[in-house]
């Protein structure tokens, strides 16, 4: 029982202290993941591009630039600047425009997602999606958006447009 750790209760002073880590406070980084996860998911329910990985980076290099900067020359005006840059609202403002464009990326290939279905007790391959891979521009990041069936035929017309962007076999005429 030497080895046996001691448990004092803490004192007032030192609860008035604590921090609570698991439900309260959370870093500013905690903070811009979860709210550019909320920006990555509308992108994701409209069948968009976005590049997630490039938004977060870009906003580790600001802060990481800042906190250097800070470091070497506390009472600079372009701290001021920089410091207006890293704000979580102020850096989520502009992460549409920049990683959510159509323009940001480059479409390597669209394909179609077939499932086998049991139907009457036959086996049959149906079009359950368009999947759309895609590159982006900034940082050659893989991205693949998966489209509903259902989303593309509304989105392209009817039947005989995924049959010109060869998603689904021509039919032969008798």
């Amino acid at each position: 029982m030497e080895n046996a750790p001691v448990i004092i209760p803490a004192t007032e002073q030192q609860k008035n202290d604590f921090q609570d880590i698991w439900f309260g406070n959370k870093t500013p980084k905690q903070e811009f993941v979860k709210k550019l996860s909320k920006i990555q998911q509308e992108y994701t329910e409209t069948h968009k591009p976005f590049c997630y990985v490039c938004a977060k980076q870009d906003y580790e290099d600001a802060v990481q630039t800042f906190s250097e900067e800070r470091k070497r020359n506390p009472n600079t005006t372009v701290l001021r600047e920089q410091a207006e840059k890293i704000k979580i609202d102020a850096f989520l403002s502009t992460v549409k425009q920049q990683y959510g464009k159509e323009s940001s990326f480059v479409l390597l290939n669209t394909k179609p997602v077939q499932e086998v279905v049991t139907i009457n007790g036959t086996k049959e391959n149906t079009l359950s999606a368009v999947r759309h891979d895609y590159i982006c521009k900034k940082r050659n990041h893989g991205l693949t958006v998966d489209m509903p069936w259902y989303a593309w035929r509304d989105q392209h017309g009817s039947e005989e447009a995924a049959r010109k962007a060869a998603l689904l076999p021509t039919r032969e005429k008798k």
